[in-house]
């Protein structure tokens, strides 16, 4: 059986077609093309592109696009093998290639120094094991030597240099002391009252279209329709108009508590300081 760049070729005989033809009504390469058709794919793409190739000539040429995708598949892996099995060869021989130097002998380097007057500095060098070590053994003496040194100068701050009191706690703690009057809380209490009044809750008891402007600046909080049982959270600043075409279907919520809208019905327009 003929293989994919064979198959490819002779298909485009057959139609009559040159390389050159092809890849101007394809817009694809002719070298591209040619590789394709040798069976040989170096093309310098990543290999989702030269799949893609494939694909579009096999169309081109009425071929069956999966079966030509699969011969690919099948070639691709075949060169990805052979590369692999080449560079393994490559380095397997550059390998053998440094075995082939080999080091003089420790005994003559021994001699040697031991005529310079220094065998004892080199039985010292011999017997140390220091390059033989792996770098992470001193990466993890250093990390061990900086937890011990904060481990240590947290302590002392702790037992020498106690943490401050909050002043909120210290302002109870003195209130709560015998003949002194307790602080009042009212600024927290005020904060959240002043945003829950700012907090407006529009929700729908029935489809309703409703339209929030803010009344110092007009500017829009809100504008569209609200569905059956949906809810809208908004946060003004001062006073705002709400307008909506029916009434009786909206619920109006300031700070979470329901505004009276006595019984109003229909189109209406109202404001909320």
């Amino acid at each position: 059986m003929s293989n994919l760049g064979q198959q490819l070729q002779e298909a485009r005989s057959r139609l009559g077609f040159s390389l050159k033809e092809v890849a101007d009504i394809i817009h694809i390469r002719p070298e591209y093309l040619g590789e394709i058709e040798e069976n040989t794919f170096n093309i310098p793409l990543p290999t989702v592109y030269v799949r893609g190739f494939v694909r579009l000539y096999a169309k081109f040429l009425k071929l069956n696009q999966d079966e030509m995708v699969e011969l690919f598949n099948k070639r691709h892996a075949q060169i990805e093998f052979s590369s692999e099995v080449s560079a393994d060869r490559e380095s397997l021989r550059e390998t053998k290639s440094l075995g082939q130097f080999t080091l003089p002998h420790a005994d003559s380097h021994e001699e040697g120094i031991e005529r310079s007057g220094g065998s004892r500095i080199f039985e010292r060098y011999r017997a140390s094991d220091d390059d033989n070590r792996s770098p992470w053994i001193y990466v993890a003496g250093i990390g061990a030597a900086v937890i011990l040194v904060f481990a240590i100068v947290f302590s002392v701050r702790l037992l020498f240099f106690p943490t401050a009191e909050d002043p909120e706690d210290s302002q109870t703690a003195s209130a709560s002391q015998p003949g002194q009057t307790p602080t009042p809380q009212s600024r927290p209490a005020a904060a959240v009252e002043s945003l829950r009044e700012e907090l407006i809750g529009l929700v729908a008891k029935a489809p309703v279209y409703v339209y929030v402007t803010q009344t110092k600046d007009r500017e829009i909080l809100y504008s569209g329709r609200l569905e059956s049982g949906e809810r809208k959270s908004l946060i003004r600043d001062g006073e705002i108009s709400i307008a909506c075409d029916k009434a009786e279907n909206l619920i109006v919520e300031k700070g979470g508590i329901p505004v009276d809208l006595k019984g109003a019905t229909g189109k209406v327009q109202f404001l909320i300081d």
